[in-house]
């Protein structure tokens, strides 16, 4: 397992850009878009993935499922996931120990907002059920990328400025 941790500075530059990467798309794939509630958003469904936009699908599954053995299968073996506390995990063994702390207290009942999808590129808002009467349910946007063998290679997490 390895855990390391960004200077600061390098941390924040990286997540702006990556932020501003999933804003950009979300906001055009979003104008097309009613709004909803979050009450209307479909389960996700699991699946065997056979493009980047189909990720967001089943990992949120699988999530809702409460396997994080399930959740690890999704990542490549060398696989990079930066938390949003900074935390950077490298390995399906480092991100199995971190799915297994998440859903140590059972499964997580979420849903897929908007998501916005181009190539090997994905990013989604990750929402809660649990949330969905409050002004904005979404939790995180997440942002993905993808290598030739349909493993999630890159993941990005980004908590809402509410803290929520």
């Amino acid at each position: 397992m390895q855990i390391s941790r960004l200077p600061r500075v390098a941390t924040v530059r990286f997540g702006l850009a990556v932020a501003m990467l999933a804003a950009s798309s979300m906001a055009a794939a979003g104008a097309a878009e009613a709004a909803q509630s979050c009450h209307d958003l479909p389960q996700p469904q699991d699946m065997e993935v056979t493009s980047a936009a189909q990720i967001p699908d089943a990992y949120v599954a699988r999530l809702n499922a409460g396997d994080a053995v399930r959740v690890t299968d999704l990542f490549a073996d060398d696989a990079v996931h930066r938390g949003p506390d900074g935390v950077i995990r490298i390995g399906r063994a480092a991100l199995l120990e971190f799915y297994e702390d998440v859903l140590a207290n059972g499964a997580l009942d979420m849903a897929v907002g908007t998501s916005a999808a181009e190539g090997n590129r994905v990013a989604f808002e990750l929402v809660s059920r649990q949330a969905c009467d409050d002004a904005d349910p979404a939790t995180a946007v997440d942002v993905i990328t993808v290598d030739d063998n349909g493993k999630i290679r890159d993941f990005t997490v980004f908590y809402r400025p509410d803290g929520s």
